[in-house]
């Protein structure tokens, strides 16, 4: 059970950690996830404006969205107000990633089309693995 309580205490601050940086440039992320030296970012560091295959990227992601739920406007219109809340009340990434995995939750190639968007998808990735080990360790208790 020790164990286990080391493993939540991971968690934690793993979520933690997630909630602290994901509004700092990618590349400080990632620094911070590789353990280098913690300092913020330079000015010319900082992220540039999205290129328009970015732009591209996200608004064909979001019809890829729109089609595969033609049927069942209620996910299309959620997953649209996740994003506004996140935008307008300033949800964190961990929330944000948590409410779209329960919507896509039988679509696991859209969830992870999703994630390419996030600031940090190795964050992410890193959390989503945790979340999968803990959700083995309490199924098999």
């Amino acid at each position: 059970m020790e164990g286990f309580n080391e493993f939540l205490e991971h968690c934690e601050r793993v979520v933690g950690f997630l909630a602290g940086v994901m509004s700092k440039s990618k590349s400080y992320i990632s620094k911070l996830v590789k353990g280098e030296k913690d300092r913020e970012p330079k000015k010319e560091e900082k992220e540039a404006p999205p290129k328009r295959s970015e732009v591209e990227e996200s608004i064909i992601f979001v019809k890829k969205v729109k089609e595969r739920f033609k049927n069942d406007d209620h996910v299309y219109d959620s997953f649209l107000e996740i994003l506004k809340k996140y935008r307008e009340e300033h949800k964190t990434i961990y929330e944000v990633y948590h409410e779209v995995a329960m919507l896509f939750i039988d679509h696991p190639d859209l969830l992870n089309d999703f994630t390419k968007f996030l600031p940090d998808s190795s964050a992410i990735s890193m959390l989503k693995q945790y979340l999968d080990e803990l959700t083995a360790i309490l199924s098999s208790l």
